[in-house]
């Protein structure tokens, strides 16, 4: 908020600057307004009553923004993204109170070692909510424990609206088998695929890894873009699909893509025998 003094020199420097009011007060571009107009002026008088006038209304504006902030605080807006936050704030082993100015289930500590949901993916379903959560290792979603899964069930229930129906799960990535024939360059890539310069190197299956590490947690595999990120790498000419095929978290067994995407149920890809599954050739 301004002070009195920063709203009455705004509003003395906008007279000085007019050139109408210079003009009419035979003001120089060099006169100041404190040295040619009195305390006792007029105008300085005038100034000072709208400046006062303009310092109470905006602190008042200052007091009800205030106010509003802890009103939209104190009511939970359970939206999509609300869902989001709360599961990545979430602190397993610590406890939560409710805070009676906010209206809400707050801890009361930040531990950030406990926060150890690092992925989450929320959905609106047919009746209600699913979260989709997983921990972290060396930068793969991995599944959580049961007992976290507890904690967290428990976490939701308390902080969220009543009667909205949660359903919380945790799942390994889902098992992609990516099968694609490469035509390659002779004068870049060696025949499996290796670089001529770097024979420890695979860049397609290293595109390959990062088209599926980029998909957004939850998100959805697509054929085209899987294709397209392979096609920017140095020495490929041309790809072709040959078949893809899933092993989603909860399932037993692999099924075959048969339209151009696939929604992760476990959250993320993880791609198998990546080595066995592209072929390399001059020509396709």
């Amino acid at each position: 908020m301004r002070t009195l003094r920063e709203i009455k020199k705004r509003i003395t420097d906008e007279f000085m600057a007019s050139e109408i009011l210079r003009n009419a007060y035979r003001l120089s571009e060099n006169d100041t307004f404190e040295n040619k107009f009195s305390t006792v002026s007029i105008e300085n008088i005038i100034f000072s009553i709208v400046a006062s006038a303009i310092y109470v209304l905006e602190g008042l504006f200052n007091v009800f923004r205030k106010d509003m902030d802890k009103k939209i605080a104190s009511s939970i807006v359970a939206s999509i993204p609300w869902y989001h936050r709360k599961a990545l704030e979430f602190q397993y082993g610590e406890d939560i109170e409710y805070n009676e100015d906010t209206m809400t289930y707050e801890y009361l500590v930040d531990v950030p070692e406990s926060k150890i949901v690092k992925y989450a993916a929320v959905r609106e379903e047919s009746g209600y909510v699913y979260i989709l959560i997983s921990g972290d290792d060396a930068g793969v979603p991995t599944k959580l424990s049961n007992d976290v899964l507890t904690a967290f069930r428990e976490y939701i229930r308390q902080i969220k609206p009543a009667g909205i129906p949660i359903e919380v799960a945790s799942y390994n990535p889902d098992n992609i088998i990516i099968n694609i024939g490469v035509e390659y360059n002779p004068l870049v890539l060696n025949p499996d695929g290796s670089k001529i310069s770097d024979p420890s190197v695979f860049p397609v299956e290293d595109a390959l890894n990062e088209y599926l590490r980029n998909i957004e947690y939850g998100g959805v595999y697509n054929s085209t873009k899987m294709v397209d990120a392979i096609q920017q790498v140095p020495g490929v000419n041309d790809v072709i699909v040959r078949f893809i095929s899933v092993l989603a978290a909860n399932s037993q067994s692999f099924t075959y893509l048969k339209g151009n995407t696939w929604v992760s149920e476990g959250g993320s890809f993880k791609l198998i025998n990546p080595k066995e599954n592209i072929s390399y050739a001059t020509r396709l």
